[in-house]
């Protein structure tokens, strides 16, 4: 994998991207009908918020194709939906790069520093409680600890979260300075839905996208998501929770793992 300018690029970040194009257009999907049953109620519609927690400079310039800002911002425009876009990141150049991207459009927002001080600011700028997303994608373990504390603020009652990280690295983390497993982790944000997958067969890091929402809502099976409370989910939560010896060694608790997914849903 190759590190510009604190974003990891690699051969593939091409399938990631195609992955979160199409959680993306689906979400956005979701939240358009949504808009139109407000509409026909004459209900004041809150509007779409887009947060970046590791946005890059918007492009993968190393294997050409579009950054997580650009996916998000050709979604929400073709859509129509009134719409925010907050965009975090520490290094300057990616700023400054994504200062000349969106320029002209004054429903973006960048900031150039740690998101995790930029995301406390940010909900105090929330006066309603938007739809959206927040989107976490990390070089290396994300910020669990932080993660569950902004969904359960007020503000981001209905803004979903989406994480990809390295499964073998929180396992790793995990085995070295004892937090917590992946299930664990997720368990704290309190979604009540989770879909969940990998990435390619047989990647080493285990890459992982996990979507946390609080309604129900059709799996992304096209992309490799699954209901958690799913025969499939649950396979990929085990794989993704437990080292290979781990599961070879049958740890109690390993066949409690459905638990997890009903508690969560209800």
């Amino acid at each position: 994998m190759v590190v510009v300018n604190g974003m990891g690029q690699s051969s593939a970040t091409a399938s990631k991207q195609g992955i979160l194009d199409a959680i993306v257009d689906q979400h956005v999907a979701v939240v358009s009908e949504i808009a139109k049953k407000y509409a026909a109620r004459n209900w004041h519609f809150p509007g779409y918020v887009y947060i970046d927690a590791t946005a890059g400079c918007g492009d993968n310039v190393e294997v050409g194709v579009m950054g997580s800002p650009r996916i998000f911002h050709t979604k929400i425009q073709a859509s129509g939906l009134p719409y925010r876009c907050h965009l975090i990141d520490r290094e300057p150049v990616n700023t400054q790069a994504l200062q000349k991207i969106f320029s002209n459009d004054p429903c973006v927002q960048i900031y150039c520093g740690d998101h995790r001080t930029v995301l406390r600011d940010i909900l105090q700028t929330l006066d309603e409680r938007p739809f959206g997303i927040l989107y976490f994608d990390p070089n290396g373990v994300p910020d669990f600890g932080l993660i569950e504390e902004v969904c359960k603020k007020q503000a981001f009652e209905k803004v979903d979260v989406l994480i990809r990280f390295s499964a073998t690295a929180v396992k790793r983390v995990r085995g070295a300075f004892g937090r917590r497993s992946v299930k664990e982790s997720l368990e704290s944000i309190g979604k009540t839905n989770w879909l969940i997958g990998v990435g390619a067969h047989g990647d080493p890091w285990q890459s992982t996208f996990a979507f946390g929402l609080n309604h129900s809502i059709s799996e992304y099976t096209r992309t490799g998501l699954y209901s958690i409370g799913s025969v499939r989910g649950e396979s990929i939560l085990r794989q993704i929770n437990y080292t290979a010896k781990e599961r070879e060694s049958r740890l109690p608790g390993q066949t409690n793992l459905y638990e997890f997914s009903r508690r969560v849903s209800v």
